[in-house]
C-alpha cells in the first residue's frame, strides 16, 4: 500500500516522543493545565530570582524576568503569569489584591490586613467573619445582610 506524499509529510512532522510537561494549577481553578517542563523550570527560577519582598506590579515583574531571559523562545509575559499561578499555589509567591502585585511570601499571614483597616467597608468573607466572631455579609461586617434561613429579609 502506497501512502500519498502529503500524508507521508504529516506523519514525519509528528513528535517521536512526548516532551516532559509540568502541571500548572491556580488558586480557585477547577482544571489544571500543562506547559513544557524546561520552560517552566527556566521561567519559575527567573521569577523567584527577581521577586522582591515588597509587592511589584505585573508589568514590572515581566520586565525583570525578560532582562534575565533575553533569548527566551515564547511569550515572556504569558509564561511569567502561568508560572506565577503555580508558584502561588506552592506558597512560593504571594499575589496581592488591588492593585494586583506580586511578592515573595512574608512570614506573617494575610489576617493582619483586616486589623490594619485596609478592608474597612468591604464585605467580609465567611472565614474572616467567623474569625472576627461575626456573620458573613452582616451589616456589622460592612456588607449587605444575607437572607436568613426563614426567608425573611433583614
Amino acid at each position: 500500500m502506497r501512502v500519498s506524499r502529503r500524508r507521508e509529510e504529516t506523519m514525519d512532522n509528528k513528535p517521536k516522543s512526548k516532551a516532559a510537561r509540568t502541571t500548572i494549577r491556580g488558586v480557585g481553578w477547577k482544571k489544571a493545565t500543562t506547559i513544557a517542563a524546561d520552560k517552566y523550570a527556566v521561567v519559575s527560577k527567573a521569577v523567584l530570582a527577581v521577586l522582591p519582598t515588597e509587592p511589584i506590579r505585573f508589568t514590572e515583574l515581566v520586565e525583570r524576568v525578560a532582562k534575565r531571559l533575553p533569548d527566551f523562545d515564547g511569550s515572556v509575559a504569558w509564561y511569567t503569569i502561568t508560572c506565577a499561578r503555580e508558584l502561588e499555589v506552592q506558597g512560593r509567591l504571594r499575589r496581592h489584591p488591588q492593585p494586583v502585585g506580586y511578592s515573595k511570601p512574608a512570614a506573617h499571614s494575610g489576617a493582619d490586613t483586616m486589623k490594619s483597616g485596609k478592608n474597612v467597608g468591604k464585605t467580609v468573607g465567611k472565614a474572616a467573619a467567623k474569625k472576627a466572631g461575626r456573620r458573613a455579609g452582616s451589616k456589622a461586617s460592612g456588607g449587605k445582610r444575607s437572607r436568613t434561613a426563614g426567608g425573611r429579609d433583614g
